[in-house]
């Protein structure tokens, strides 16, 4: 049911329809939480009441977006192994539930999460508001770019993309159309990031050692841990160069963002709800 979490193996079975295809759509001990809205409809609709030790099977069509191109809209059937069942038992929410997390009462515990929201919403904001400055430059200044660094870009980003998905790069690629977005992205990260570089450059916004003390010292606060065991994280050359790269595209884009002018649209006017007959 809606709630409980299930663990199962699964494996792709040929139908009429994959017949003479590979389907590289398995896994093993795969957790997934019921009415989540996060698996296929026919998948959750096949675990409803399934037990431990039970099998179920799954038939669905492939997605017209699915890498590869010679099996969307094609049925496919799932064999699923249901190994474990498990009823999520809600807790009462009172101090005693909130001394369990670490907060003296259940007024402590909800403003910490209401501070959490309120950090993430901001967070969120300020990713809306950074893509859409670097996007602007990137417009304003149609720089050339170098195709051999946006095609090792473009690479590095299908190859994430691969292992995130759990798909055989071997075997498989991604379709023309996917392929040509991912190119566009690569070429935008390539141009954003040379722009930015040379903005740093003419306006010596380099960070200072004074500024990488700073930051680790508010990231050590942040974590709540000790600031000497954060620093020497940072004696690491790479991890030291990517906080100093990301540092200095806050600086730049702070920089940026001091100098634009941001406008609020209007949200868009409802429209009359239709007349009601009788």
């Amino acid at each position: 049911r809606a709630g409980d979490v299930v663990i199962i193996d699964y494996k792709a079975e040929p139908t009429a329809e994959t017949a003479g295809h590979k389907i590289d759509l398995s896994a093993e001990n795969r957790t997934l939480l019921l009415g989540s809205g996060k698996l296929v409809p026919e998948m959750e609709a096949a675990l409803v009441g399934a037990t431990a030790g039970g099998e179920r099977t799954a038939e669905f069509k492939l997605p017209d977006d699915y890498p590869r191109p010679e099996l969307r809209g094609k049925l496919v059937r799932l064999r699923i192994q249901v190994k474990e069942v498990r009823e999520r038992i809600l807790p009462l929410l009172d101090d005693e539930f909130a001394r369990d997390l670490d907060h003296d009462s259940l007024a402590a515990l909800r403003a910490d999460v209401r501070a959490r929201l309120e950090t993430q919403t901001r967070r969120q904001a300020e990713a809306t508001f950074r893509d859409s400055l670097l996007r602007s430059l990137a417009d304003k200044n149609p720089i050339p770019v170098p195709p051999s660094l946006v095609a090792a870009v473009a690479a590095q980003m299908e190859k994430q993309m691969m292992e995130a998905l759990s798909i055989d790069a071997g075997s498989t690629r991604f379709s023309e159309e996917v392929r040509g977005r991912i190119h566009e992205q690569a070429e935008f990260r390539v141009r954003t990031s040379l722009l930015l570089s040379e903005i740093g450059k003419r306006d010596k916004l380099e960070p200072t050692d004074a500024d990488v003390a700073a930051k680790i010292e508010a990231l050590a606060a942040e974590r709540g841990a000790p600031v000497a065991r954060v620093r020497a994280e940072f004696d690491d050359a790479e991890r030291r160069g990517s906080l100093v790269a990301e540092m200095l595209e806050g600086k730049i884009l702070d920089f940026l963002a001091s100098k634009a002018r941001v406008t609020t649209a209007a949200p868009p006017e409802k429209e009359a709800p239709p007349p009601q007959t009788h």
